[in-house]
């Protein structure tokens, strides 16, 4: 419900009570981590620049904060329209928005916890870009893991190609490998 009330005040919120609250897209971006962070965990950072709606403009539109400020793009709304005696239809129609909005460049702190996969998916709610009384989207990032000069990843497996010599393979010997 905050977050309702930041991007479209109590309008929003009493139409969150009643259902009609839409919710902005998601989305998606890649995050290329390196291959120990998948095995061991780590932590990565993602920057994204997404849009916001201003609450001081709301109250202060002149304040020194709202400087970078310009409208919102159009809200669409679900407006009752009389077809004929006793009819009504819904029908969505675009509206000029009466907030402003602003760029915002984020950062996401990344946890990579032990095990995860190539290709897996990180979603991080309500992150995405907002608009006036919509619920905001979420941030999906699918981690790409790099490619690492040695190994290689099979599953939960490790593979490494090297020379060994045919005495080596027969006779046995031990090798560090880092």
């Amino acid at each position: 419900k905050k977050i309702l009330y930041d991007t479209g005040g109590m309008e929003a919120v009493k139409k969150h009570e009643k259902g009609e609250v839409q919710k902005g897209d998601d989305v998606g971006a890649k995050l290329d981590v390196r291959l120990e962070d998948l095995y061991n965990s780590g932590a990565s950072k993602a920057s994204l620049q997404r849009r916001i709606v201003c609450r001081g403009c709301r109250v202060r539109p002149d304040s020194p904060k709202c400087k970078g400020c310009s409208r919102c793009p159009n809200e669409v709304q679900t407006v009752h329209v009389q077809v004929g005696p006793g009819m009504f239809m819904q029908q969505q129609q675009e509206v000029a928005s009466k907030e402003k909005c602003k760029n915002e460049d984020t950062t996401i702190d990344v946890q990579i916890e032990k095990g995860m996969r190539d290709g897996e998916q990180v979603t991080f709610p309500r992150m995405a870009e907002q608009r006036p009384g919509m619920l905001p989207g979420n941030v999906v990032l699918t981690l790409k893991a790099k490619k690492h000069s040695k190994f290689e990843r099979r599953g939960d497996d490790l593979h490494m190609n090297m020379q060994v010599s045919l005495r080596e393979a027969l006779l046995g010997w031990s090798q560090v490998i880092r």
